[in-house]
């Protein structure tokens, strides 16, 4: 099925393949290079990848001989830049603001709809979801009109969240967006074991994030799973401890952090925040690294 799809886009247009480096759009890269070798591949370098992962797409392509192509944000466009003003990735794109809507007028929203936690976490945390517009969507889609394509081949799994289920559900696995653009998912009924046994069967070698422990590659400071108990900040606390330090305490995010977080509980005290966090974060870092491995 996956190859009839794929068959279907390379035949019917001009593709490119989106590669992030992660074990999906690698399965998916190996799959439609079989089909069509030097297909243009995109693979978003937003600055702030794990460099583990820039290696690991950079060897893979250099040893594939993948067409690779590089988007990267508009120049003086940083993570840093979007999220100072824009708000920081942390809650997840459904309940955070995305293209460039401030975090101030989405909380005022949700206020008027009296989800009063949620708005004082927002407020509170200066929270947003705008960086992967600056980050991913707009470097990516210029880079495919450079290229003169009018479908995008994805790795998406239709399982990974109820949004794309019900995308896949309404859509299938060719459909055409509001955009006009083309969109090809042929790993969408996949499992996650069915890629895993893809890659092995091929004996493709393994991102080593994945050997680290992480679950998802991306953008290392990008908090949007940390509702989650395996999120990627619980992850870094042990896997890269110098960048996770970098994240809580110079950056400034765990203090951050102890404003969401009694923000949610509905402004109730939480003793670890209020005996440490609120006079001397480095005592609660100190004692209790892990109470910011999640919300």
């Amino acid at each position: 099925r996956a190859v009839a799809v794929l068959a279907k886009a390379l035949n019917r247009h001009r593709p490119v393949v989106a590669w992030s480096g992660g074990k999906d759009s690698t399965a998916l890269l190996h799959l439609t290079l079989k089909m069509e070798p030097d297909i243009p591949v995109i693979f978003n370098d937003t600055i702030v990848d794990f460099p583990e992962n820039r290696r690991y797409v950079h060897q893979l392509a250099q040893a594939w001989k993948v067409n690779l192509h590089i988007a990267k944000p508009a120049p003086g466009v940083t993570f840093w830049t979007v999220v100072k003003k824009y708000g920081y990735p942390m809650l997840g794109k459904r309940n955070t603001p995305g293209r460039q809507h401030l975090p101030e007028t989405y909380a005022r929203g949700l206020e008027a709809k009296g989800k009063h936690r949620q708005a004082q976490a927002v407020l509170e945390g200066h929270l947003g979801s705008t960086c992967c517009e600056f980050l991913k969507e707009r470097p990516y889609r210029a880079m495919m009109k450079a290229l003169g394509a009018d479908c995008n081949i994805t790795g998406i799994l239709a399982g990974e969240s109820q949004l794309r289920s019900l995308t896949w559900l309404d859509k299938g696995e060719f459909y055409q967006d509001k955009r006009g653009m083309w969109k090809a998912t042929p790993l969408a009924i996949w499992t996650d074991a069915d890629v895993e046994a893809y890659l092995a069967r091929h004996q493709v070698p393994p991102n080593p994030l994945y050997q680290m422990g992480y679950h998802r590659n991306g953008c290392w400071p990008c908090l949007q799973d940390l509702a989650f108990a395996d999120n990627k900040l619980a992850i870094m606390r042990v896997a890269h401890p110098k960048l996770w330090h970098f994240l809580i305490v110079d950056y400034g995010l765990g203090k951050r952090l102890i404003k969401v977080k009694l923000a949610l509980s509905d402004g109730q005290a939480d003793m670890f925040a209020e005996r440490w966090g609120g006079k001397d974060i480095n005592l609660l870092l100190e004692q209790f690294p892990c109470w910011f491995d999640s919300l």
